[in-house]
């Protein structure tokens, strides 16, 4: 997808990052797992089933 929108529109619009927990103080890793556990409080979880069919959909070729 990165790979794409850089393709197609001659760069990316924001600079992807991805946090590790070890990167993450207490504050924000308790953060975190607060909007985790409201997720999980008001039913927005889904089964490995699901969230398989979802990426086949967002990806039909693999």
């Amino acid at each position: 997808m990165f790979t794409h929108q850089s393709l197609k529109k001659g760069g990316m619009s924001f600079r992807p990052s991805l946090r590790t927990w070890e990167n993450m103080n207490m504050e924000e890793v308790r953060a975190e797992l607060a909007v985790s556990e409201e997720d999980i409080q008001a039913g927005r979880v889904y089964s490995p089933e699901q969230v398989e069919a979802w990426i086949g959909e967002m990806f039909p070729h693999g």
